[in-house]
């Protein structure tokens, strides 16, 4: 500890943890995450920031409310790419109207912020923006991994870190301007500073900057307050046990307490403001909070809300927490497969008990640290249970306020701890020992092995499952076409086949006239082969075969042309045409499960129009002068299609639909089919 106690040290170890820090949160640049992931991940929600600062360029009435989405010449674009549309359109002196719809669930205070920056400095595109929300949080992160190295160690600070700048979860969240996560962390920063602070107005300074992080984060959004809470006051329960000198635990608990008030008085005073503007009083204010806001995200009575959330509200605890403990979509960090969870934990728990028989005692400190933090994600999932249950494609980043850096601290205590007398007792039994000793991590390595191919096996596997369409094309290659958005290559047999070359893609949209700056009238999606695509895993049903995914455009397509080249002469040596003309891949789609001010059950409440997810299949079976049979509006005529990157909405003749009888869960039926 003394190493960083240095004036030259610490400040250089906040420096390198800070650019570390930007470049994977801002760019992804350490790779932490897949692209798509880190590009994707909750645009939607971005929206309300840039749809805010839409309608200020606009001149439109905010009604008072910092956050909301806009229809921009009647077109509501579920991305934050609105703003870069709007400011097009500007510039063309195209936009003949915006519509603001306030977003009214808390605050907005970040609504605000944005737009301070975008005015204050000029900013005028989505990335300057977030580039500040990734220095913010970025300082935020870099400073609590150093405050780490004093309240707990440095061992445990920097597996912080490293989790914290590898977690695909973390990594996608750090840039988004809704969620602005540097506030969740912000409140531990300070209560760190507070638990190392000896002077008593220094102490008073800190516990008031505690109450106003609470206080903005409230007014920036409700979401995971009881988390950030306990990680706030887990500096004072689990510090102690990381200290070699006398505690006063009894002092530590009372300051826990104080912190915990703290931070709920910072909740309540956001939330009155809130109530104010919610209301014709505070009271009324808080009363429609609890009605509309807190009961459906909570426990509230299923009967009364919306058929879409009934299972949401009816579902047990239990099921929650099986979800987000079993149901994971993305590696936990650093590539590392999310089934490990299970058998990490299960180490950890053998490795507790082996100490304890061990030592004739109990090892409090890594139990201390594992299940303190195992609070800080099961007290969101337990009291927003409405919420947790909904909203897995985001509460999955719970597990990164403390929980998965603590269980691998853990785990690597115990591995050493059971290594080394693993070691020395194999030591003891002579060349026996050794033997086994040498071929015990091969056993290891070997198992560690398959555990890995089976994973690659289930990845392939899942490929083939959501294929909606192959080709058998040049050089021996299949062509798949999948459910998602997303073209792939694939070969069984990649020993003796040449993928130095360029690989072409060239996707012909079918309506190509809607579709400007390609070449040729197609867009070019040429790529090389990446070394990462041949199967490695020896033991992997797939071993020896490539495969290389290509991410498709979000409209429709008429023809795909692909095959390969040299360079840089440009001979072809293979190619094949694809058409995809007149397919249809399914007979009906579903509007999308969204209601707001602008869509009830994805059906629009102004005009005649609905949106769907933007996948493959979707885009292929929707075309523009086909008829539509709606549950309860009947036969209609598509007139428009928009596509953004994640949803397709569609413009129909006549009247506004009938939300009840057309929208979610009701099928449309597709006519030409």
């Amino acid at each position: 500890m003394k190493f960083y106690n240095g004036k030259i040290l610490l400040p250089l170890t906040f420096f390198i943890a800070f650019f570390i820090g930007l470049v994977s949160f801002q760019k992804n640049m350490l790779g932490s995450v897949d692209n798509d992931f880190f590009a994707g991940l909750d645009r939607f929600s971005q929206i309300l920031v840039t749809g805010r600062i839409i309608a200020h360029d606009a001149h439109v009435d905010d009604q008072g409310w910092n956050l909301g989405s806009v229809t921009i010449n009647g077109v509501l674009e579920y991305s934050d790419n609105n703003l870069n549309t709007f400011n097009e359109l500007v510039k063309k002196n195209e936009v003949s109207s915006v519509i603001y719809f306030p977003y009214q669930s808390h605050y907005g205070i970040q609504g605000a912020f944005f737009l301070w920056l975008h005015d204050t400095f000029n900013i005028d595109d989505v990335d300057g923006l977030q580039f500040v929300n990734s220095i913010f949080f970025s300082l935020v992160i870099a400073a609590l991994s150093v405050l780490f190295i004093r309240v707990y160690d440095w061992k445990f600070a920097l597996v912080f870190f490293f989790v914290m700048v590898t977690s695909p979860w973390v990594v996608s969240f750090a840039r988004n301007m809704y969620w602005v996560p540097f506030l969740w962390f912000l409140p531990a920063v300070l209560s760190s500073m507070l638990y190392l602070a000896k002077r008593p107005l220094i102490k008073g300074l800190l516990l008031v900057g505690v109450f106003f992080s609470v206080f903005i984060k409230s007014l920036a959004g409700y979401e995971y307050l009881s988390t950030i809470t306990i990680f706030a006051c887990s500096v004072f329960i689990v510090g102690p046990f990381f200290r070699t000198e006398s505690v006063n635990y009894a002092y530590n608990v009372r300051m826990a307490a104080l912190v915990f008030a703290t931070c709920v008085v910072g909740f309540l005073c956001a939330l009155v403001i809130h109530a104010e503007m919610r209301g014709d009083s505070v009271a009324s204010g808080l009363m429609n909070i609890l009605e509309q806001d807190v009961k459906k995200r909570t426990y509230g009575d299923p009967a009364a809300f919306d058929p879409i959330l009934r299972e949401s509200l009816t579902a047990s605890v239990v099921d929650v927490i099986r979800k987000y403990w079993f149901d994971w979509k993305t590696p936990l960090f650093f590539g590392i497969p999310a089934y490990l969870l299970s058998f990490a934990t299960i180490f950890f728990l053998v490795g507790f008990c082996y100490s304890f028989f061990r030592k004739k005692g109990f090892d409090l400190k890594p139990m201390v640290l594992i299940v303190f933090f195992l609070l800080c994600p099961m007290s969101w999932y337990v009291l927003a249970k409405g919420h947790s249950f909904v909203h897995t494609q985001l509460n999955y980043v719970l597990w990164y306020f403390g929980f998965m850096q603590a269980l691998v601290y853990g785990v690597i205590v115990y591995l050493l701890i059971i290594g080394a007398d693993a070691y020395r007792f194999l030591r003891g039994l002579g060349v026996k020992g050794m033997v086994i000793a040498a071929l015990l991590p091969c056993l290891l390595v070997l198992v560690g092995m398959f555990l890995s191919a089976r994973e690659l096996d289930k990845e392939q596997d899942r490929i083939f499952e959501s294929s909606v369409d192959s080709f058998d094309v040049g050089a021996d290659f299949t062509v798949i076409l999948s459910k998602s958005k997303e073209l792939i290559f694939f070969k069984k047999d990649c020993a003796a086949a040449d993928l130095n070359n360029t690989f072409f893609v060239h996707a012909y949209p079918e309506k190509s006239e809607s579709h400007t700056g390609m070449n040729s009238g197609f867009l070019n999606l040429d790529f090389k082969m990446p070394s990462s695509s041949k199967g490695k895993k020896w033991l992997s049903k797939y071993y020896g075969s490539c495969t290389a995914v290509v991410e498709l455009p979000p409209y429709s397509l008429g023809k795909l042309d692909v095959g390969q080249y040299t360079l840089p002469d440009v001979v072809i040596i293979w190619k094949e045409s694809l058409s995809l003309a007149g397919k249809y891949y399914s007979g009906s789609v579903t509007p999308f499960n969204l209601t707001d001010g602008n869509w009830l059950d994805g059906i629009f409440r102004f005009n005649a129009a609905f949106f769907v997810e933007n996948n493959f299949v979707n885009r292929q079976s929707l075309k523009v002068g086909d008829n539509l049979l709606l549950g309860g509006s009947g036969k209609r005529e598509i007139l428009r299609i928009d596509y953004s990157a994640e949803y397709i909405s569609v413009f129909l003749d006549g009247e506004p639909l009938n939300p009840a009888l057309d929208g979610y869960p009701n099928k449309v039926l597709i006519y030409k089919y």
